[in-house]
């Protein structure tokens, strides 16, 4: 933005230094200037005629090439009347060309004046229609050519052949020039045609586009920036700026931190010359507003209104902090440690325009800086929301300003293929054998079709999801793959990306993001911050539901942060070894700020750690003393092979018997079936029983 400024005020200084010595930056003289910077009378005549309205420069640009034009005209009508070229009078044909003339600048001032009519007439019955006003004021050059063409393709022929001189001679034919000439004015017609089409739908997908995705956003920074100045205006009544109890505050706000200078240091010497050049130039304008208000006996034409503090300081990270410093600590009563609604209400009474009440206007301030919704607003929270007003202002820019880029691309292309159209058009108009040529055409576009038929699909491909899907903007936090970005720059065929952790730039293109998911958290409501456990097999309920209850505790304290609302869940139990456990923190806002997102989850953290300890909770495989441990040492025992097979057996008979199924009792008949035991299944003489039995029975069968 800092550069901007420099390039338009050198540029500012160029034209200037022009206008008043007559010398152009490149060190040449611009003609309408004498030695020494003075104005000729040539010079002096074209400036006056600059300045005046555009129907008087029409009309002087009209005269002097028509008077030129009507020469021949007078010429051939009374001096030489037998004069004429291809079969026409020479009248007639300069006749056509002092229309064609007059055609021009008739076709510019309906186009120019197009937009006025229609939304004087058009936004009577519908006001939502005067954007399309806006399209009309776009497509004056693309109006005009058509309007021009047509007019001078449309007389053509009845000043030529219809003329008196044509009708009195019953001679009414076309010539073949007069054929020629008519076939060109339609073919450039045509063109011309075409190319208004394609700036209409350009036109119309910009400001449908833009009036879509920012028309909202814009509304509502607007309103908050008037909320803001409101209160801002309150603090000022309450402390007067550069008081001594925000010095430090108002010279950071008033001098416009400039990003680049590194961290502001409002007590130096340097912030106090910004800060007093700040003072001056308010003085300055504050007296030239008494002035201009006793001698044009209005209201005060320049002020220095709180809007343009506000508005100044959202440019800059540190002046939006020291902004909402001020407001928070100024209105704040004395011993309390955070802002109320009946805080607001009581400062705000007498202070306010007339069309506010006291009660709406600090309802709606609540409702704009009390993000957490407990009641209260603090001084990190104001804080924050005023640096996020800074971070908006400067991603909504960079985001038109990247779709603003992308759409001329567009318009770029689409005018590129008008042009080959065009040609057609003309070689078809032209051409007697169109149909052979149009096969040859075809032909070679057809082989150049496999030449770019990727670049085409990738360009529709890139269109429809950047224009019709469009699922970021410019500052968003987004996640694709599982990888999180940041996103730092949108083309028409790429998007650049910043990754959150490496902050390594990463350009992907948009025929490629088209085929993915993509996670916005910026665009996304409040989230919930999910944390798995793998904890001890041996959990039982009761240590789940204690803590739960420690956790609850501790979102009921930080109520700022997070919702009172905790989801804890068994989510599974793998290898039977262990228990899944997934816990879910539901923040009071998304986790697009990183700073905010990474304080909350350390936070949330630090609470789960202390709460398992509380319970307690243990690892998997743990809770028990090793093995090997003193609390549980490791000894061996031998024994003989036949106890180690008997014990075996045992253990597995054990295992059958503790089984849930033959513990229950079988009901009436089913109680003389014995079940076979299982033990048995295992042993080899019962499986080859089995197998022979079924072998016999395959035989009989």
């Amino acid at each position: 933005m800092d550069e901007d400024f420099v390039k338009i005020h050198q540029q500012t200084n160029h034209s200037s230094a022009e206008n008043n010595s007559g010398i152009t930056p490149h060190g040449r003289r611009t003609g309408l200037y004498r030695r020494g910077g003075q104005l000729t009378m040539f010079g002096r005549f074209y400036q006056r005629v600059w300045n005046s309205t555009f129907v008087v420069r029409y009309i002087i640009y009209i005269i002097p090439v028509g008077l030129l034009i009507s020469i021949p005209i007078f010429v051939g009508a009374f001096g030489n009347t037998n004069a004429g070229l291809g079969g026409v009078r020479i009248v007639w044909i300069f006749t056509w060309v002092e229309v064609v003339w007059v055609s021009l600048w008739v076709s510019k001032f309906a186009a120019r004046v197009l937009p006025t009519v229609f939304e004087s007439i058009i936004g009577v019955i519908n006001y939502s229609v005067l954007k399309y006003a806006r399209i009309l004021t776009a497509l004056q050059g693309p109006l005009s050519l058509v309007l021009w063409l047509f007019i001078s393709w449309i007389t053509l022929l009845p000043i030529l052949t219809g003329n008196p001189d044509q009708r009195s001679a019953n001679d009414r034919t076309t010539k073949a020039w007069e054929s020629r000439l008519y076939r060109i004015l339609g073919a450039f017609l045509i063109g011309s045609i075409i190319f208004a089409v394609e700036q209409f739908l350009i036109q119309m997908l910009s400001v449908n586009y833009h009036r879509k995705q920012f028309a909202g956003r814009v509304k509502i920074y607007k309103r908050h920036v008037v909320l803001l100045s409101i209160l801002f205006e309150i603090s000022r009544s309450i402390f007067p700026i550069f008081c001594e109890e925000f010095l430090e505050e108002d010279y950071t706000i008033t001098a416009g931190i400039v990003g680049g200078l590194g961290k502001p240091n409002p007590k130096g010497t340097g912030m106090r010359i910004l800060g007093n050049i700040g003072r001056v130039g308010n003085k300055i304008s504050s007296a030239w507003g008494n002035v201009a208000q006793e001698l044009s006996g209005k209201a005060r034409v320049t002020q220095d209104n709180s809007k343009n503090y506000v508005t100044t300081a959202l440019e800059h990270r540190a002046a939006s902090g020291a902004l909402g410093k001020r407001i928070w600590m100024s209105l704040v009563p004395e011993g309390k440690d955070q802002l109320e609604f009946a805080d607001l209400q009581e400062v705000s009474v007498g202070l306010l325009p007339e069309n506010l009440e006291s009660s709406e206007f600090a309802d709606e301030c609540m409702i704009m800086l009390d993000k957490d919704m407990n009641g209260d607003v603090s001084l990190e929270e104001i804080i924050n929301f005023c640096e996020y007003l800074c971070k908006e202002r400067k991603s909504m820019t960079r985001s038109m300003h990247d779709v603003d880029n992308a759409i001329h691309v567009l318009d770029g292309v689409l005018t590129a293929v008008v042009l080959v159209a065009a040609v057609f058009v003309f070689i078809a108009v032209l051409n007697q054998n169109f149909s052979t040529m149009l096969a040859t055409a075809a032909s070679v576009l057809l082989s150049l079709s496999f030449v770019f038929s990727s670049t085409a699909a990738e360009l529709l491909s890139s269109c429809v999801f950047l224009f019709v899907k469009h699922p970021y903007d410019v500052g968003d936090r987004v996640s694709v793959n599982s990888i999180d970005y940041i996103v730092d720059h949108i083309s028409l065929l790429y998007t650049v990306f910043r990754t959150i952790d490496e902050q390594k730039n990463v350009q992907v293109p948009n025929s490629i993001l088209n085929t993915l998911f993509v996670e916005n958290v910026t665009r996304s409501p409040s989230m919930q911050d999910v944390i798995t456990l793998l904890v001890n097999y041996n959990t039982s309920f009761d240590d789940l539901s204690a803590l739960e209850t420690i956790l609850s505790q501790f979102l009921k304290d930080n109520d700022r942060d997070f919702y009172p609302d905790i989801s804890l869940q068994v989510s599974g139990l793998p290898a039977l070894d262990r228990m899944e456990i997934q816990i879910r923190f539901k923040h009071k806002s998304n986790l697009a700020n990183e700073k905010l997102r990474l304080a909350r989850r350390n936070k949330s953290m630090c609470a789960l750690i202390e709460a398992c300890r509380k319970v307690p909770l243990f690892a998997p495989l743990a809770g028990s003393p090793a093995l090997g441990t003193a609390e549980q040492p490791q000894y061996m025992v031998t024994v003989s092979p036949d106890d180690a097979k008997q014990r075996y057996d045992s253990s597995l008979k054990a295992m059958d018997e503790n089984r849930w199924v033959n513990n229950q009792k079988v009901p009436n008949e089913a109680a003389s079936i014995k079940p076979k035991s299982i033990s048995g299944l295992r042993t080899s003489g019962s499986m080859i029983s089995r197998q022979s039995t079924r072998k016999s029975n395959i035989k009989d069968t």
